[in-house]
């Protein structure tokens, strides 16, 4: 009997060996910035618990593209304990709908890879009304004039540091060298045509902003001397 119940032992001592392993929850897995603007950095902290019985690794992580950095506090975590993964994204170039991920890869042997979503709404600091100038055809040797609305949608102020147009036959004066939150202004621009049939405008409006990152808006303009 005594050799019966040393056995017992000896075999729930090895089952539990080869049940015990660590195990990796993640406070929650899906961040919601909501909209932000063009240029502004976001930062967000996870936390990761070891809920197992064995000390978990992080043994790397991964993020979708290079504006996306997720550093942990810690690689090993015994059971029981927490760290901190802190995540950090630069909306500079995006627009609209985002969404990045970070791949965290671990020791938990029911789930090595576990997959953390970064959402936003970038909306631009500086827009230009209308975004594009399709003239068509138009007369030679006019000077035509073509109203543009400058605005700024964000919260804070955005400087201009310049404005230029690429072609000869655009010209664009009285530019303010900066915006308020909210602001917007009207904006004249000079088209001279060449006097020649067949002639083409093309060129692009450039403008140069700072705001929360320094930025460039393209608005194209093209038309067609009748």
């Amino acid at each position: 009997m005594r050799y019966l119940s040393l056995l017992l032992a000896l075999i729930v001592c090895c089952v539990s060996s080869v049940l015990a392993a660590p195990q990796l929850v993640v406070d929650h897995s899906e961040v919601d910035w909501g909209e932000i603007c063009s240029g502004e950095k976001k930062e967000h902290r996870f936390v990761l618990t070891n809920s197992g019985d064995e000390p978990l690794r992080i043994i790397k992580v991964r993020s979708s593209c290079g504006c996306t950095t997720a550093i942990p506090r810690d690689t090993l975590v015994e059971p029981g304990g927490s760290t901190e993964l802190t995540v950090r994204f630069n909306s500079k170039n995006f627009r609209g709908n985002v969404v990045k991920k970070v791949v965290i890869v671990s020791n938990d042997p029911r789930q090595s890879k576990k997959t953390l979503s970064l959402k936003s709404q970038v909306k631009p600091e500086l827009t230009l009304a209308p975004s594009r100038l399709q003239l068509g055809r138009i007369p030679g040797g006019k000077q035509l004039h073509k109203s543009l609305t400058l605005h700024n949608p964000s919260d804070h102020v955005v400087d201009i540091m310049a404005l230029r147009c690429t072609s000869a036959a655009l010209r664009v004066v009285e530019v303010p060298s900066r915006l308020l939150a909210g602001e917007s202004v009207s904006l004249d621009l000079t088209i001279s045509t060449p006097d020649k049939s067949g002639a083409r405008i093309n060129g692009y409006i450039l403008i140069e902003s700072q705001g929360n990152a320094r930025m460039q808006l393209r608005i194209p303009v093209m038309g067609l001397v009748k």
